[in-house]
């Protein structure tokens, strides 16, 4: 289902789509205008989004659109919750917003507007997981440029993540001195007992086996404490990696010890970044630094595609803190009726 308003004052059409099939109608609109965008592919897609609403049944679509004529021009995917609020959905994703061209300030001015018009109908929106140079802080500047988000919103999160120089070679060259050592043993040690890391593509792993693939490895690997522990976070696993893996928006890097499968890496294609997002690897594999060795070959990977940046993720863990030469922060805006 969908509601349609008259053309605006600002010359876009919005709607509000409230219903899964409404939502699954707008996909090769939505994916058309993600390409177009600064938004994470995986994380902001209607694959992304649809498996959510599947996954979790208290939550459904609250989806605003804004039209130029019959083209979509901007998508704000909030979903509501039991408690009779939207938001933007953020369970498992480190990065949410609204998706537009970031040069398309009318878009993000209209979209935002027309979210805070909606508050007669949600008892209020939040909107979470946005980088300092979201789609969603530009929109709120255009229309309160007094606003300082640093000392106003609050953060909620931080993601480590290398600025990629030139070559591998010089952002090996700045690291310190003993992780240059250690990162040079572990791969001689790899090298001499057969362990490598290779891309599987979906040509050589069927999209629809690699959920099974990756939950099976992961929850080896954290047991009771992982985050897919839950039922259905499982499900929403299911649901969200095939076609995201298919279309060259999630990247799969494996971990073989001759032909013995031993890990996996899953990686979100940013718009000009690779993001490490989620693995796992079985037990015996712990001696070969699993670890070291995957994001190793995921930086090789992101020079491969000629990307800026190769991003950690959400987490201040000290490994992260020994690859990365930077952090982004992630920031919270609450719209509501309050004064």
């Amino acid at each position: 289902m969908s509601s349609r308003s008259p053309l605006s004052s600002d010359g876009f059409r919005h709607e509000v789509l409230t219903t899964q099939a409404a939502v699954r109608a707008l996909a090769p609109a939505w994916e058309a205008i993600l390409q177009q965008s600064p938004c994470n592919r995986a994380f902001s897609s209607c694959s992304w989004f649809l498996a959510a609403c599947r996954a979790f049944p208290d939550l459904s679509p609250y989806v605003l659109v804004a039209r130029r004529g019959t083209t979509v021009a901007g998508i704000l995917p909030l979903v509501r919750t039991p408690d009779g609020a939207a938001a933007l959905f953020t369970q498992g994703t480190d990065y949410a917003d609204l998706i537009a061209p970031a040069s398309d300030t009318a878009v993000l001015a209209c979209l935002l507007t027309f979210a805070r018009s909606r508050l007669h109908e949600v008892a209020s929106i939040t909107l979470a997981r946005l980088r300092r140079d979201a789609n969603c802080l530009r929109a709120a500047t255009l229309l309160d440029p007094t606003l300082g988000f640093r000392e106003t919103l609050p953060c909620d999160g931080t993601c480590p993540y290398i600025r990629l120089p030139t070559t591998y070679e010089a952002y090996v060259a700045s690291r310190s001195k003993h992780f240059r050592k250690s990162l040079r043993r572990k791969l001689r040690q790899a090298a001499r007992h057969g362990v490598t890391v290779c891309e599987r593509t979906p040509d050589k792993l069927s999209p629809s086996q690699l959920p099974d693939l990756f939950l099976d490895l992961h929850l080896q690997r954290h047991g009771d404490a992982s985050y897919f522990a839950p039922v259905a976070r499982q499900q929403f696993a299911q649901a969200a990696l095939p076609p995201l893996f298919a279309r060259g928006h999630l990247r799969v890097l494996a971990l073989y010890e001759q032909d013995r499968l031993l890990g996996l890496q899953l990686f979100m294609r940013g718009a000009d970044s690779l993001a490490d997002w989620n693995g796992g690897f079985l037990p015996e594999a712990a001696p070969w630094s699993p670890g070291t060795l995957l994001i190793n070959e995921g930086i090789r990977r992101a020079y491969a595609m000629r990307l800026a940046v190769y991003d950690l993720l959400r987490g201040t863990e000290p490994y992260k803190a020994s690859w990365a030469t930077d952090a982004y922060h992630t920031y919270r805006l609450l719209l509501d009726n309050q004064p």
